[in-house]
This record gives C-alpha cells, structure tokens and sequence, in this order.
C-alpha cells in the first residue's frame, strides 16, 4: 500500500504518513496509530493498549525503551550455560 492510499483511508494528508514513517512525528496520536494498524490489518498489535486509555500508546513506547535496556545490560553481563546448573545441582 502507498502512503498515498493509506491517507485516503485513514483521510489524512500523505505527508503524516510520511512524517510517521521517516520518524519527523515521534508520537503519533493513538487515534492515529489504531486506524492505521486497521487498515494494514495489524489491529492486533495496536489493540496492546496497557492503559485502557488514549495514552496507552505511549506507555507500549516507554515499555520498549526499557526493554531495550535491559537488553543492552543483559547482553554485556556474562550468563551461565543451562548445563553448568544441571551439574553444580546434582541432575
């Protein structure tokens, strides 16, 4: 689909859909983001709304942010292999 037909749908002009695309638009409005996930059919992953509320949207982004942290720190800190936990605990 083209930004061109995705603002028809959604009634908006092309470049909101170009602004969200490239990043110009850090925080879409959640009215927004729930069209847009139905008429590319990916409802389902705008329907995670944590809050119940409009600003659920922006909960999911500050949840992703910190799920990258976590990432970044567990992706530095050394992890014991399954096996080696096995063995110190007699299975």
């Amino acid at each position: 689909m083209t930004q061109e037909q995705l603002a028809r749908k959604l009634h908006v002009d092309r470049s909101v859909i170009a602004k969200v695309e490239t990043g110009a638009t850090k925080s879409p409005s959640y009215t927004l983001v729930k069209q847009w996930g139905a008429a590319t059919e990916g409802l389902e992953m705008v329907n995670m709304d944590l809050t119940g509320g409009q600003d659920g949207w922006k909960k999911l982004t500050a949840m992703e942010a910190a799920l990258k942290q976590v990432k970044s720190v567990l992706d530095v800190m050394p992890m014991r292999k399954r096996g080696a936990v096995k063995e110190r605990s007699g299975a």
